[in-house]
Parts: C-alpha cells; sequence; structure tokens
C-alpha cells in the first residue's frame, strides 16, 4: 500500500508504481517532470534580456507544467492532475499571446486589452477542463490543437524573408524544437501509453527501477517547448531590431542576448 493510494487521477502510466519507494509513485516520472521546472529557471533568469511580461509568463507557465507534473507522478491524485494539465493549456495559451503581441512596439497601449482577453480564454478554458476532466481525450485534443496552431504559425515565421544569419538561427531553434518535442517526445509518449502492456516485462528487467520512456516524453516535451519560446524570443528581438544572438549553456541549452556575440 502507498502512501497517497487510493488513486484518483483518471489516467494511469505504465511505471510500476512505489517500486522504489512507499512515498513516491512514480520516482522516474517524477524526477524527469523537475527538469521541465529546471528548464524554465534557465529561460526566466537568462533568457529574457528586456525583461518582457510575455517571456516571463510563457516560462512561468512552464515552471508550474513541471511541478505540477512532479506532484501528479509522485501522488497520482486529480488534484495534482489539474496542476499539471491546467498549466499546460496555460502554456499554449500564453505562447499563442505572445505571438499575436510579436510585432507590437514595447509601449503598446492595446497590449493590456490583449493581455485581459488572454486572461478571460485562460480563465473559460480552465472552467472547461474540470466540467471534462474525466475525459482526458478531451484535454489531448485541446492540447494537440492548441499545439498545431503554434506550430504553424513558427513555421511560417521561419520562412520569412530575412538575412540568411537570421533564417539560420531561426530555423536551427525550429528544427531542434520539432524534432525533440515532436519526434522524440511524442512519439515516445504514444509508444509508452498505448504498448504499456508489451513494455512493462522489460521495464521490470531493466535494472533500472522500472524507469520507463515516459521520462523521455518529459525531457523532449519540456526541452522543445523551451526550444519554442527561446525560438519566439529571438524573432521577437529581431522585430524590434536589436542585435541578437544565442549563447549555447553546453552546447546545448540556447538562451537569447542582446549584442555583439564575442
Amino acid at each position: 500500500m502507498g502512501f497517497w493510494e487510493p488513486h484518483s487521477s483518471s489516467v494511469e502510466f505504465c511505471e510500476p508504481n512505489y517500486l522504489l519507494t512507499p512515498f513516491i509513485a512514480e520516482p522516474h516520472n517524477a524526477w524527469s517532470s523537475l527538469c521541465i521546472f529546471i528548464l524554465a529557471l534557465i529561460g526566466f533568469n537568462y533568457g529574457n534580456p528586456l525583461k518582457e511580461f510575455g517571456v516571463s509568463m510563457m516560462f512561468f507557465a512552464l515552471a508550474l507544467v513541471g511541478l505540477g507534473s512532479t506532484a501528479l507522478h509522485t501522488t497520482l491524485h486529480w488534484l495534482w492532475q489539474s496542476s499539471d494539465e491546467i498549466p499546460m493549456l496555460w502554456q499554449a495559451l500564453s505562447m499563442l499571446y505572445f505571438l499575436f503581441e510579436l510585432r507590437s512596439d514595447i509601449r503598446n497601449k492595446r497590449s493590456f486589452t490583449n493581455l485581459l482577453y488572454f486572461a478571460i480564454v485562460c480563465a473559460i478554458q480552465t472552467v472547461m477542463y474540470f466540467f471534462f476532466q474525466k475525459m482526458f481525450v478531451i484535454f489531448v485534443i485541446s492540447v494537440t490543437l492548441y499545439a498545431a496552431i503554434i506550430v504553424i504559425w513558427i513555421a511560417v515565421l521561419v520562412t520569412e524573408d530575412t538575412s540568411p544569419i537570421v533564417r539560420n538561427m531561426r530555423f536551427k531553434l525550429f528544427n531542434m524544437a520539432i524534432l525533440s518535442y515532436a519526434f522524440i517526445g511524442a512519439v515516445v509518449w504514444i509508444v509508452d501509453m498505448y504498448y504499456c502492456d508489451l513494455l512493462l516485462p522489460f521495464y521490470l528487467k531493466s535494472g533500472l527501477g522500472g524507469m520507463t520512456l515516459h521520462v523521455l516524453w518529459h525531457i523532449g516535451a519540456g526541452f522543445g517547448t523551451y526550444l519554442a519560446i527561446t525560438f519566439l524570443i529571438l524573432v521577437r528581438l529581431q522585430v524590434l531590431k536589436k542585435d541578437v544572438y544565442l549563447k549555447w549553456l553546453g552546447n546545448i541549452i540556447p538562451i537569447c542576448l542582446l549584442g555583439e556575440q564575442i
């Protein structure tokens, strides 16, 4: 009997419950969720050179996703499932808001009105989430729809007629984001969720304490979202005609910095 039983979340994951400790339902899914939170902290502290509210909002939503996911996999409780899934919706909406504001002047008074509209949409989406909470497929469809709109919009920005240097920076971030989120994260999520019965014996015999492919979903989706946010920041700074370059932390994690690259 685990500490958090009986569970009340509407979704089950493949990692065997309480295999390593009676206090954390899914230890590997919990620690890998913290990777998302760490990426958000990096972006929040180092990746917002103009200290724009829209950028802070995107990274804040990403941090909530990481913490909420950690809580969900620790407890498998419906309340913490909400704290994981609602921030994912807010994350998508914050990115859509930023896309709408991408070409606005920093002092644009309409931004406050748009922000109010964004807050209203978030409130409506949150109410709808609780209304359909037991229907996990509704949540998946909503997130997928938002993600598709964001990807298409970003793809248009990639193909804009800009200088070769600008295009190269955009292409690199876009390709990395798609590879990380879609071809690593999303594919792994589908395989792990729908082929759990087939994979579970291998997980148990792997010597990794029941660690599953869901760990790669957290890392891939979290990093892919971070890259997409960084892409939007890059385009925003280029729209404002700032001298911007990418600095790679550990040759892996990009942040946008102002000034000439040294």
